[in-house]
């Protein structure tokens, strides 16, 4: 078995099957064991600032999106020297992600960041099946992360700094009850934070992504930022049900919370791989041709060689893992937190952010 752990204190810990053993096997444990009593503005800047520190001189790898943005603008506030490095990803003399490179020229210009472009080409790289050694080292099935991962290797820098996720408070208008994603649904952890784990493990370099999840207090301050949101700007976000919904407005107010100078404001979240999915539906009249070659071969190849397939014989692609979660006070549970957000919503009654999350 595989043991990956996040944070230090340790905050999140994972254990990950070994090739060929069940999927029953996986489990997920987060330490929500803190000190802290109740949300403290200043503390929890201070102690992500402290986080930064730790990677001053070092390599953002900044997509203009949200994330990275914060990264950036956090450690511009704290007087952290970086650097910083944007990826253009190619399709012959095409640009995949041209919105995102553009904007992020932009914005370095514009705060006087130092920055380099690294082109990476997409087109050998999809077509050529590279993609292929990554989902066996890294056990990801989404074509975007094993693409990121393989910038990294191109870049070959140390002292590296991403953006991340943040941990969501969301509410479900069908129940009317408010839920902790990042507790319910652990297997976003497998799929889309675990990669970055495992590449920082093997390939033994410093590493720095979803900064929220680095100490059980980071972790704890996160979550009620969540009802700082809700109490002092009245909006929430919606659980997602029947409809995808992005959290990408939700994203941007969360973090501009945090900081003293606002993020720039995009459009939409987009990667680019947008791009790839209307080329391909539009030359082969196929609609998710991008996904029949080049996302479900991934997805087969994890189901063969860790264990996704159960003693039936039918494949479970996404079952639910095995959680816990290790507490230190009723303080800090999820759900003395759930029941003070439970308040607030009820005494501000907000308004729901609604962006619809389409696949163009």
């Amino acid at each position: 078995m595989l043991e990956l752990t996040i944070g230090n204190p340790k905050t999140i810990r994972m254990i990950l099957p070994d090739q060929g053993e069940p999927i029953d096997l996986q489990k997920c444990d987060y330490f929500l064991n803190t000190e802290c009593t109740g949300f403290n503005k200043i503390d929890f800047k201070n102690k992500l600032i402290e986080k930064l520190i730790e990677f001053k001189n070092g390599n953002l790898c900044l997509s203009g999106g949200y994330d990275s943005q914060f990264m950036a603008l956090l450690m511009k506030e704290a007087d952290i020297k970086f650097n910083t490095v944007i990826y253009q990803s190619l399709w012959g003399d095409n640009v995949v992600n041209a919105n995102d490179v553009l904007f992020s020229e932009r914005f370095c210009k514009k705060h006087n960041f130092k920055y380099e472009v690294i082109s990476i080409d997409a087109k050998e790289y999809f077509e050529k099946t590279l993609m292929v050694p990554y989902v066996k080292k890294y056990r990801s099935i989404s074509p975007q992360i094993i693409f990121h991962l393989y910038f990294l290797d191109m870049i070959k820098k140390d002292n590296l700094i991403m953006g991340g996720d943040i941990p969501y408070i969301t509410y479900h208008e069908r129940f009317s009850n408010p839920e902790i994603p990042v507790f319910s649904t652990a297997n976003m952890l497998q799929y889309y934070v675990f990669p970055y784990v495992i590449y920082k493990q093997q390939n033994n370099i410093k590493m720095l992504k979803d900064i929220f999840f680095e100490s059980p207090d980071l972790l704890y301050y996160s979550l009620l930022n969540n009802i700082e949101v809700l109490k002092n700007l009245k909006v929430y976000q919606p659980t997602s049900d029947g409809n995808a919904l992005e959290k990408y407005r939700y994203k941007e107010i969360y973090y501009n919370t945090i900081l003293e100078i606002p993020l720039e404001n995009r459009l939409m979240c987009a990667t680019g791989f947008e791009n790839l999915k209307k080329h391909y539906a539009s030359t082969t009249g196929e609609y998710d041709k991008f996904d029949q070659l080049y996302r479900k071969p991934l997805f087969e190849i994890k189901q063969r060689m860790f264990g996704d397939i159960i003693q039936s014989g039918t494949i479970q692609a996404n079952r639910p893992m095995k959680t816990s979660l290790k507490i230190k006070n009723s303080n800090t549970s999820p759900d003395s937190i759930l029941s003070e957000y439970m308040n607030v919503f009820e005494e501000v009654n907000p308004t729901p952010l609604k962006d619809y999350l389409f696949d163009f």
